[in-house]
């Protein structure tokens, strides 16, 4: 099974990692950020059963994102620079699209233009998105899934693939279609929705260093806050 490392932004995850640490954060975070937090990773029952104390297993690093915006802009994470990620996202996908397409007289959708994405972006505030947890196996499990999201035209989303999205609920599902770019450059859109200012940044390390796959020394910010990159 393994144990599982993310970071998250309003409960939507942005990156994961599975036995390793994964890409590094620590950039994002100050010593006064380090906290324990609930995980959904963790049997309660059993912890309270056994009268463990899990505070060791829930130490994580968390941050409003209205706070982390500063540290977004200082690693050169503006809209300019996600504009044009952005871009090059959306280019790289057609010319692939273009490549396999050859004489198919299908035509390719026409894509989102960045301002387009930045509005759906920052037309959700994360609170408002249902996180009730749904398998798309279910009865209706998909439209529940998709929420508000259900008809909309993804294909109009550079990179979307029915494929390969894996949701189970409104939110997550809202993720997966935002989560295109660099994680940096979708917490700076989703920052543009003054509602999404107190959506906690949480990057929750203790269980993957208790299990033994890091440890703690691996996860400690820089002093004085972000790095230049």
């Amino acid at each position: 099974m393994g144990t599982e490392i993310t970071l998250d932004v309003g409960g939507i995850s942005l990156t994961y990692s599975k036995n390793h640490r994964g890409m590094d954060h620590e950039s994002l975070y100050q010593e006064a950020d380090r906290k324990p937090i609930r995980s959904d990773q963790l049997d309660y029952d059993y912890y309270e059963r056994e009268g463990e104390d899990p505070t060791p297993f829930e130490m994580t690093f968390t941050r409003p994102l209205k706070d982390v915006v500063p540290r977004l802009e200082l690693l050169g994470f503006n809209l300019d620079r996600v504009r044009r990620e952005y871009d090059s996202v959306a280019e790289s996908w057609l010319e692939e699209q273009r490549s396999t397409l050859d004489d198919d007289p299908r035509t390719l959708p026409e894509l989102m233009s960045f301002e387009e994405f930045r509005l759906f972006a920052v037309g959700y505030p994360i609170e408002s998105l249902d996180n009730t947890f749904a398998l798309d196996t279910d009865r209706g499990g998909e439209e529940k899934i998709q929420g508000r999201f259900a008809g909309m035209a993804f294909d109009r989303i550079p990179t979307y693939d029915p494929y390969d999205i894996h949701a189970y609920s409104e939110r997550s599902f809202f993720g997966e279609l935002v989560n295109i770019l660099h994680p940096y450059s979708v917490m700076r859109l989703l920052a543009e929705n003054k509602s999404n200012n107190s959506a906690a940044v949480d990057w929750q390390y203790g269980l993957l260093v208790e299990a033994g796959w890091a440890t703690e020394a691996e996860f400690f910010p820089t002093p004085g806050g972000a790095r230049r990159s």
